[in-house]
């Protein structure tokens, strides 16, 4: 479910960057607004002729901007507030389409003298906004990404903003600075398209992570105080996933295949009980830490061997039906003649040797 919504994410990004550069070849069917020294607001102002398709674009761009948002999978908490940035972006691109200018402010001379609408004042303040929105979000999630085209990005972005109040000041190139600055925004949407459907996902961390120690499979998953789970007589470290999932929301749980076993490699001699507890001693932490050991059937006897062994290193034992030795059974009748036995072996033991020798 996870990964669809990052692909979901994805796309409403790339799509929001190509609505979102929707000026690029609308400025050409438009040549009333000044490419150089206009305002690409200006193209969907009240009085041009593609006032409409423009100001579509731009609602679409930030609605699909709201929703890559929205599916994003945030599971680093400190990326919270460069995606909050970009929500504020993606509502204030879809507030300017929905009040434009009255007119061309830099394009028409007459546009300023005429008595302008609520719209228009709307659209100044939310236009300055929504700029200052995604740079903000540019720092924040290059802070978090650490990536070499984030920042290159959020630096030029901040270059051509300087630029661009530069030119405000001097009534000069504001066109031409707007117009970098949307193909930066605009390419800063495709960055986070790609960085999303790139990236790897992230490992939660009661995750199985899965290592080969000199042949012998070996599973650890979760965080925590340490335990090992030993399987029994033929059982493989898959028997206990349930138990592990539930043990791995605080505990780091270690499970593991015998050689010869399930995915480890074969023995390189028969098995020892000295080398099973030793088994459990290299997968255990170093002391003073300690471990809990959760053993199933005959590895009751390698725990115990471990905890006479290493007592100092053990937290806990977890029997799991263990298979203990059997007790042997006596009865009086057998008992007397347990006594009787060696008397009787030496007697006629001795009388065969003399037979046999003549």
């Amino acid at each position: 479910m996870e990964r669809r919504l990052v692909l979901v994410a994805a796309c409403a990004f790339v799509v929001a960057a190509v609505l979102y550069s929707a000026w690029l070849p609308g400025q050409f069917a438009t040549p009333g607004v000044d490419r150089t020294n206009g305002y690409v607001s200006e193209l969907a102002a009240r009085d041009q002729p593609w006032s409409g398709l423009f100001r579509l674009t731009d609602a679409l761009a930030g609605l699909a901007c709201l929703i890559g948002v929205a599916c994003v999978t945030r599971d680093d908490r400190r990326e919270w507030g460069g995606w909050l940035a970009m929500a504020l972006f993606s509502v204030l691109t879809a507030v300017d389409a929905l009040f434009p200018l009255d007119c061309a402010a830099l394009g028409d001379p007459a546009c300023e003298r005429r008595p302008l609408s609520l719209s228009h004042h709307v659209h100044a303040v939310t236009s300055v906004l929504a700029v200052g929105a995604v740079i903000a979000a540019m720092v924040l999630l290059g802070l978090r990404f650490r990536s070499r085209v984030a920042w290159t990005l959020a630096v030029a972005m901040g270059a051509v903003s300087v630029f661009m109040l530069a030119a405000m000041t001097h009534q000069a190139l504001v066109g031409a600075a707007q117009r970098a600055q949307l193909a930066l925004i605009a390419c800063w949407l495709l960055y986070l398209g790609v960085r999303l459907l790139t990236r790897e996902p992230a490992v939660p961390a009661d995750a199985p992570r899965v290592r080969q120690a000199g042949g012998k499979h070996v599973v650890r998953q979760g965080a925590g105080p340490a335990v090992i789970i030993a399987s029994g007589m033929a059982g493989a470290w898959y028997h206990w996933d349930r138990v592990a999932g539930e043990l791995a929301r605080d505990h780091l749980v270690t499970r593991f295949d015998r050689p010869g076993l399930g995915l480890s490699g074969p023995p390189s001699g028969p098995p020892t009980l000295y080398g099973e507890a030793a088994r459990l001693a290299a997968l255990a932490p170093a002391h003073p830490e300690h471990v809990t050991i959760v053993a199933h059937s005959v590895a009751a006897w390698h725990a115990e061997a471990f905890a006479r062994l290493h007592p100092l290193r053990v937290a806990a034992l977890v029997l799991v039906d263990p298979a203990p030795e059997p007790p042997r059974g006596s009865t009086q009748t057998g008992r007397a003649i347990g006594l009787w036995l060696p008397l009787l072996g030496e007697t006629w033991g001795a009388q065969g040797l003399a037979w046999l020798l003549g």
